[in-house]
């Protein structure tokens, strides 16, 4: 099957990183083409990871909306003739469902990559438009997502694929590890240090604005607990409200490549976000079996069971997150060490990219097929 998968980058992040897992698992047995339409990232980007046997072609489209890009990528399909079209995220999307009111034949899937408030301007549209195309097949991440789905827009085909990634594999050193997290501990032994890892650019929906100031209310009751944000600063003034609150237990990082890696010293990854899909960084923690402590964002009410292999708030307020977060802090060593286990198997049985690639391959030859 000739598979085409059409994304805006492969910058660091969550879609971007599926798009190339999926795609590197499904060339062994079928022809792949990955179409980016825009440039990605000089320095913080996917494109290494690329298996060799696919094919990457990169449109560096310079503006966000364009009649011209429209029939740009119209061309470009055309000439690529593939089986399936597999879209992602905002921006290639709108490309792509304007050339399906053209293109009845194509065979287009479309993965929404967050929880339903975010897409919700698009799909609105999307829905009212569906007597000019509703040819596309929409997977959602997670259960809850797809309940969402279901229940705002019951006319609009729509499946539910979990996301999923390779056991993740550390490439940093242990002295580098080392070093990231003596500079996050500070005067206290690596050993006495309860270590929170944040993973994410510092935007609105990360709401790292949240976890600053629960931290900053432990602090006097917890001086042994210290988090690292890892991510860009993409809002300005969020990072200068953080640095504000002068959390004695908190510390921005800026951006790593492979910022998972200093999961393997961290004892747990902290998600404050206000909207999530199922973020690759939850699916990497549990891989390397370390419990998640989050809001209930999107897909984390799927992927963390309260108290078995992590914590969950039960909403977005400040004192449900504390509680949460001391919640895992209560835990005897005993207790940790099952919820790590817990962690891992929930992995295993759930979010294997091998597992992932084999329903999207059953979805495009069913797609495909009628």
């Amino acid at each position: 099957m000739r598979v085409l998968q059409i994304i805006e980058t492969l910058n660091i992040g969550g879609a971007e990183n599926f798009t190339v897992q999926l795609s590197n698992e499904l060339c062994a047995s079928n022809e792949v083409i990955v179409v980016v339409t825009r440039n990605s990232n000089e320095h913080y980007n996917f494109i290494s990871t690329l298996n060799g046997k696919i094919g990457l072609k990169e449109l560096k489209w310079k503006k966000k909306y364009s009649l011209k890009q429209v029939w740009h990528l119209n061309k470009v399909i055309n000439d690529i003739k593939p089986d399936i079209i597999h879209v992602h995220l905002h921006n290639s999307f709108y490309y792509v469902f304007a050339l399906s009111i053209l293109h009845k034949k194509w065979k287009i899937v479309h993965t929404v990559h967050n929880s339903i408030e975010v897409w919700k301007i698009v799909q609105d549209w999307v829905n009212k438009l569906r007597f000019l195309s509703n040819s596309i097949t929409h997977v959602c991440i997670s259960k809850s997502i797809s309940a969402d789905f279901r229940k705002n827009y019951p006319k609009l085909k729509e499946c539910q694929i979990n996301n999923g990634i390779k056991p993740f594999i550390v490439t940093r050193k242990k002295e580098d590890l080392h070093q990231f997290w003596k500079e996050i501990c500070g005067t206290i032994e690596p050993e006495a240090c309860i270590k929170f890892l944040a993973i994410g650019n510092i935007s609105r929906f990360k709401n790292f604005i949240l976890l600053a100031r629960a931290l900053k209310q432990i602090e006097q009751k917890y001086p042994n607990v210290k988090c690292a944000i890892v991510g860009r600063s993409v809002n300005q003034n969020l990072t200068d409200e953080i640095n504000s609150l002068k959390s004695q237990n908190l510390k921005l990082m800026g951006a790593f490549t492979n910022a998972a890696d200093f999961l393997t010293g961290a004892d747990a990854l902290i998600i404050s976000s206000s909207e999530e899909g199922m973020p690759i960084v939850a699916l990497e923690a549990l891989s390397l079996s370390k419990p998640i402590i989050s809001t209930p964002a999107g897909g984390m009410v799927d992927i963390v069971s309260d108290g078995y292999n992590g914590f969950i708030s039960k909403d977005f307020e400040i004192d449900s997150y504390i509680k949460t977060i001391e919640n895992y802090l209560s835990l005897s060593k005993s207790e940790i060490e099952e919820m790590q286990k817990n962690a891992g198997e929930t992995f295993a049985k759930n979010y294997q990219i091998e597992k992932i690639s084999k329903k999207y391959f059953d979805l495009y030859t069913n797609v495909v097929e009628n």
